[in-house]
């Protein structure tokens, strides 16, 4: 495809600078494109263009200088720009082409000129682009984010990275999240979605190298992985790309790694969405421990996980809560041992909140298995390790896990006498109320 050069150059404007070069004589392919120019133009502006001319010159066929720019910033819009700079034309500056035309500039080593006058900076494009990149893209929330859009493509990432452009523009975002005065704190969510996923998960770091509030960091995980793919639902159904599983680890290997920062809700929900898409060990484990340091706020429906096996599988994963449990109960031995075992247990600082939040995991484990025991599917073993988890002092009361047994023995006629009594003996009869012993 060539691409006309009356669109970049008027003739006027040839006529006036080129008195002996009646025809372009070099020839260049960017992409898709090719570009007619005259020698004396890109000579005098770019080292790099210079040297590759005086190699492919042929002194014979002055008419024949071709050649192919490979992996060139911005492709073939910029170079565009870059041949209008060469031939004196003026040219728009924008935060959408500032940072490739930066990069272009620096891949044609255009920093060095020998023709022009070198003391003044009117001749320097680098100079120009960098002037405007300071005063009209870094103090701007929406043009740094236009900046950073342009980035999208490989060839200019790297070498923005390289002039510390993505970093520079990265942190003016995150100062401007961290310090905006706003009622509304999810202001930046929806501008913040339009980043690749690379750079939205590097802005994430800074704000977390900030300092800023984990919790409105993780909503605006959220926001942007609801935006991203909106379609990771774990009630539907399908058959889900690589792609769609490694954005799903990307985003919960962002969450922030303080407590209570992502709702307990938000993890249940992402760990559904992990295991419907296999996400790897490290995802779901990292999602597992997130649930179990903070079980007790939970609800019985978010922790109703599918299981998405086979058809003889038990419809809920009940492996899955058993590891979340076993990492509650680890965050929480020592406050378990001290509050059940000891005789002043009062002692232990916040002993109330511990036994209240330790009182409502053993209750909601108590509902689950109450709630999966109808299912045929669910194997004795199962069910018993399930309720083995939660250590013996841990439970105020067994009456929700008696009824949660004979629930299951009901809906599984079919088990032998000895499994009841394995079932049964898990039971403290001093912990049974009158109430349930009559049901």
């Amino acid at each position: 495809m060539s691409l006309a050069m009356e669109n970049v150059i008027s003739q006027e404007n040839v006529n006036r600078k080129l008195t002996t070069e009646l025809l372009p004589n070099v020839l260049i392919t960017v992409g898709d494109y090719m570009f007619m120019i005259h020698k004396s133009c890109l000579a005098n502006k770019s080292a790099f263009l210079r040297k590759f001319i005086e190699e492919r010159s042929n002194e014979e066929n002055d008419l024949v200088c071709a050649f192919t720019l490979h992996d060139f910033p911005g492709g073939a819009r910029t170079f565009q720009i870059i041949a209008k700079f060469c031939y004196g034309q003026k040219f728009e500056l924008t935060s959408s082409n500032v940072v490739p035309i930066i990069c272009a500039a620096y891949y044609l080593n255009m920093n060095m000129m020998e023709d022009d006058d070198t003391t003044s900076n009117k001749f320097n494009l680098i100079f120009k682009a960098k002037k405007f990149l300071s005063g009209n893209v870094f103090s701007n929330w929406k043009e740094s984010i236009e900046a950073l859009i342009s980035c999208d493509h490989e060839d200019v990432l790297n070498q923005a990275d390289e002039l510390g452009i993505v970093s520079r523009c990265l942190q003016s975002l995150a100062y401007k999240v961290t310090y905006h005065e706003s009622i509304y704190p999810d202001w930046w969510y929806e501008d913040v979605c339009s980043l690749n996923l690379s750079l939205f998960k590097r802005l994430i770091e800074v704000l977390g190298e900030m300092g800023h509030d984990p919790v409105n960091i993780s909503n605006a995980i959220a926001y942007y992985a609801n935006e991203y793919n909106p379609g990771l639902d774990p009630n539907s159904s399908g058959i889900w790309s690589v792609e769609e599983r490694k954005l799903h680890e990307q985003i919960v290997g962002m969450l922030p790694v303080q407590k209570g920062a992502t709702s307990t809700k938000y993890l249940l929900s992402m760990l559904s969405v992990g295991t419907m898409l296999n996400a790897n060990v490290r995802c779901i484990q990292s999602l597992e421990r997130k649930i179990g340091t903070q079980l007790d706020e939970a609800t019985l429906e978010d922790l109703l996980v599918p299981c998405f096996g086979d058809e003889q599988d038990a419809t809920f994963d009940i492996a899955c809560l058993t590891r979340i449990i076993e990492n509650f109960v680890e965050e929480n031995m020592l406050a378990i041992e001290l509050l059940y075992y000891s005789h002043d247990n009062k002692s232990l600082e916040g002993s109330d909140l511990l036994l209240a939040k330790i009182a409502a995991v053993a209750t909601i484990v108590d509902q689950y298995l109450a709630k999966v025991a109808i299912d045929s599917n669910l194997k004795l073993e199962e069910f018993r390790s399930l309720a083995c988890v939660i250590p013996d002092g841990a439970r105020p009361s067994h009456d929700g896990l008696y009824r949660a047994i004979c629930t299951y023995i009901k809906h599984h006629p079919w088990i032998l006498n000895q499994e009841k009594q394995r079932l049964y003996q898990l039971l403290d009869l001093e912990k049974l109320s009158r109430d349930a012993c009559r049901e």
